[in-house]
């Protein structure tokens, strides 16, 4: 995946959504080049801040991200 197919994956996240804010609370690499993050992501809606946490995994190779994978409970949006 490229910059510009990162630019366009994350600009369709992005559009039309509320404004999100992100605070790490760890990070790590393994030999492999595997970064793990565990993350609180909120999204701030009209009706009031929802916070998920999130674990995420990137595959990186040549300083490049080449995999993204995000884990967390989606019914959390339920209860929004």
């Amino acid at each position: 995946m490229g910059h510009d197919a990162v630019r366009a994956t994350l600009a369709a996240l992005i559009d039309g959504t509320t404004p999100m804010t992100s605070v790490i609370h760890q990070i790590a690499e393994n030999a492999e080049g595997v970064v793990m993050t565990e993350r609180t992501e909120t999204l701030h809606l009209p009706s009031g801040p929802v916070s998920l946490p999130v674990m995420g995994a990137f595959d990186v190779k040549d300083g490049l991200i080449s995999g993204w994978r995000d884990y967390f409970d989606a019914s959390l949006f339920k209860k929004a």
